[in-house]
């Protein structure tokens, strides 16, 4: 090999840079909207050359691209977190109040502000004679009562913002919370380098920053997630019960938040500390259930006070769009302009993940 310098540096920098540079153009082509005869094929058709771009991009040479960008931040270790908040803040300010205007722009939005506005009342569904006049997204009319199909957990969050006469900014400082939960979440489990670099990627992700701007329920089911998470963490790196218990309690919220998500984010916190301690791992788990069980019986009794039956939730008044499962009886009626009936299946559902993939030509 030659002892040129120059030479030798541009080979050490292609050999560590060619699997991150694969990486972020695979992303960049996947994210690319294309246009096609049918409706039916995907549009994103290097999902298959993403996913193994995926693997090679975790390699040696990426972690140590990752470990000297940390570096350069460690001559202000202490000034990262609170710079990327105050950024991270007035990113989703400006996006909420010069890009969308701090106002519902999602069918979702309208509902969940709806049944804040309701519980800012006081009360838990609207009983308006003239309800019926009003056609508002998402929202069930049952019994002479209107209230919102989602669960009430990010609807009592957005009620603090109704009282405030402020519920923009609730979604805004939700995305702030979160940015020192993951902070401190990558920390326990990976070190305070790795921990910067995952609130600086939060920082740079427009898909973070809109929906902290927006009325939408995913930046607060992140905040909770996240930190019943690290506790989790904690209490299973450091063998304590207080903690995990703990943990139980910020998954309850999350539950509330979007129950089947805050489901399956606990479930499978659980499972990969039982496959990693295993018998060590069964106690600290129960402890979760508390918090968990009462985030459970918060939303029964909620289906119960609204609805009248403990099992049976807003979300499937509905209709069969909102059903769970499979079945003819499933899904959206209006599926049957792309299928031969209307019903829902395993196989319905992967055309229809390919249909949503898809963008239909104009």
């Amino acid at each position: 090999m030659s002892t040129n310098p120059f030479l030798q540096r541009s080979v050490w920098f292609l050999r560590a840079a060619w699997r991150p540079a694969l990486f972020f153009f695979a992303t960049l082509l996947a994210a690319k909207r294309w246009n096609w005869d049918s409706a039916h094929l995907i549009t994103m058709p290097l999902l298959a050359f993403l996913i193994p771009a995926l693997f090679l991009a975790r390699s040696a040479a990426w972690c140590r691209f990752l470990d000297r960008l940390a570096g350069l931040w460690d001559r202000h270790d202490r000034h990262v977190l609170p710079l990327v908040c105050a950024l991270g803040l007035a990113a989703s300010l400006f996006a909420c109040f010069v890009i969308l205007n701090p106002l519902p722009h999602v069918a979702d939005s309208y509902s969940y502000l709806f049944q804040a506005k309701v519980f800012a009342s006081g009360k838990l569904f609207a009983a308006d004679p003239g309800l019926a006049a009003f056609d508002i997204p998402w929202t069930v009319k049952h019994q002479g009562r209107g209230f919102s199909q989602y669960s009430p957990g990010w609807p009592l969050l957005l009620a603090l913002g109704v009282l405030a006469h402020a519920p923009a900014l609730v979604n805004p400082l939700a995305g702030l919370l979160s940015y020192i939960v993951i902070f401190l979440l990558v920390q326990e489990m990976a070190g305070r380098r790795y921990a910067k670099l995952a609130v600086l990627f939060c920082l740079l992700s427009p898909f973070y920053l809109f929906l902290s701007a927006s009325f939408m329920s995913h930046t607060s089911f992140l905040l909770f997630s996240s930190l019943s998470a690290f506790c989790f963490v904690r209490g299973m790196m450091r063998s304590s019960y207080r903690w995990t218990a703990l943990a139980g309690f910020p998954a309850g919220f999350a539950l509330l938040i979007r129950p089947a998500d805050g489901l399956v984010m606990w479930l499978a916190m659980s499972a990969y500390f039982l496959f990693k301690k295993r018998r060590r791992s069964i106690g600290p788990i129960a402890s979760t259930l508390v918090g968990v069980g009462t985030g459970v019986l918060v939303l029964l009794v909620y289906n119960r006070l609204l609805v009248g039956q403990w099992f049976v939730s807003p979300f499937s008044m509905m209709g069969s769009v909102n059903q769970y499962g499979f079945g003819p009886g499933i899904g959206d009626p209006e599926w049957g302009d792309n299928f031969d009936a209307p019903g829902h299946t395993p196989w319905r559902s992967l055309l229809n993940l390919n249909l949503n993939l898809a963008l239909k030509p104009a």
